[in-house]
């Protein structure tokens, strides 16, 4: 099967959301003038800056929705301005072209799922985090008004960072541990399968204002598993005494060296394998196990350094002769896959692209999944993908 090569949609994807920020920018503009005037208590003013406001934000979530009509309208509202005119009038085709070859994005859900406190020093723990994220949220909406009269915006988005990372710290505390999520969704599992040094690789997030200005993070494993929670429950073995889980896979945790049953008897619960490319030893056990169950995986590449890469796909099809007839750059640069799906049966498919970001593995999942849902019958339909 010949590689597909996602770099074209995800330039048009990219042409898609720098339009979407020209009605996100309005919003913030309209949004920030509801505010001021509700505090100096125009109610009215308030009101018609709200109208506006409401109006764009679905525009803009239309527009996300690859809405051709909904672009043409920005286009025809932003004509009196030329950079936002020549943004929207390319996305116009962008949108045509994502629609026609994909057709709607799918929902996606958060990656992690949350419960309440178990325990008293569970709640104890939430205590600081949840204090510092509401002293930081309001001084960085202070620090945004006084930006306006010289305060530094660096202030600001020093701000906006300790608050993602105490918001974060939050889900932490609160994620589900995998005998929770098993009990909640009764679906086959997804086994997620890493390197422990893999628990954090940080994404480059799509253009986006608001997280642009939030400076909110997201990591490969965060998207990996919202995207595949459709087909099932994504759980994986979590790393000794680790204080809390990272966000993700639900995680299991095991004492002891009795780690490699428990793998085997997850891998047999499970209905499709996920892995971000490792080189260890514990990883590549792993991948010799799921050769031998006749499982269908997907393997992620993560955005890493040329030689790693290679180092990392040359162990990998040591011990997953499978991978060893898919073709790589000697160098480890250049059509590197992005992503490889090895069926059940048949030859493995190769997602190629020229970046390694949210757009790139979001289209990259767009595609795939399509292809996964067969393999589990009751997981949410998507909508088909043209070859």
């Amino acid at each position: 099967m010949p590689p597909f090569i996602l770099t074209p949609a995800a330039r048009d994807s990219q042409r898609l959301d720098l339009a979407v920020c020209v009605p996100d920018f309005f919003v913030a503009l309209f949004a920030l003038g509801c505010l001021i005037t509700l505090l100096i208590g125009r109610w009215s003013a308030a009101l018609g800056f709200a109208g506006p406001a409401a109006l764009l934000l679905l525009l803009s979530w239309r527009m996300r929705r690859r809405s051709i009509l909904a672009v043409l309208l920005a286009t025809l509202v932003t004509g009196w301005m030329v950079i936002p005119l020549w943004l929207c009038g390319r996305a116009i085709f962008a949108a045509s072209r994502l629609r026609r070859q994909f057709g709607l994005p799918p929902r996606h859900t958060a990656a992690n799922r949350l419960h309440l406190p178990r325990s008293l020093p569970e709640a104890l723990q939430l205590i600081a985090p949840a204090f510092l994220f509401l002293l930081c949220a309001v001084a960085a909406l202070a620090a945004f008004f006084l930006s306006r009269i010289g305060l530094p915006f660096a202030v600001f988005h020093w701000l906006t960072r300790v608050a993602n990372r105490q918001e974060r710290r939050i889900r932490r505390i609160l994620s589900c541990r995998a005998q929770e999520m098993r009990a909640r969704d009764p679906r086959p599992i997804v086994l997620f399968l890493h390197s422990f040094a893999d628990d954090d690789l940080p994404l480059v997030r799509r253009l986006e204002i608001h997280v642009r200005v939030l400076k909110a993070s997201l990591t490969l494993e965060e998207l990996v598993v919202s995207r595949l929670w459709r087909v099932g429950p994504v759980v994986a073995i979590g790393k000794p005494k680790e204080l809390f889980s990272p966000l993700g896979a639900a995680r299991e945790y095991i004492t002891g060296d009795a780690w490699q049953p428990e793998v085997t008897a997850l891998l047999q619960q499970s209905v499709v394998v996920v892995s971000i490319l490792g080189g260890t030893q514990g990883v590549l056990w792993e991948y010799r196990r799921v050769l031998e169950a006749g499982k269908p995986l997907v393997v992620v590449v993560p955005n890493a350094p040329p030689a790693v890469s290679l180092s990392r796909w040359r162990a990998f099809c040591a011990v997953f002769p499978p991978a060893a007839q898919i073709s790589v750059p000697a160098d480890g640069r250049g059509d590197f896959p992005l992503l490889v799906w090895f069926p059940p049966a048949g030859d493995p498919l190769v997602l190629l692209a020229s970046e390694r970001d949210e757009v790139s593995y979001d289209l990259a999942f767009e595609y795939l999944l399509p292809r996964i849902t067969p393999v589990a019958p009751h997981a949410i339909s998507t909508a088909a993908v043209a070859p």
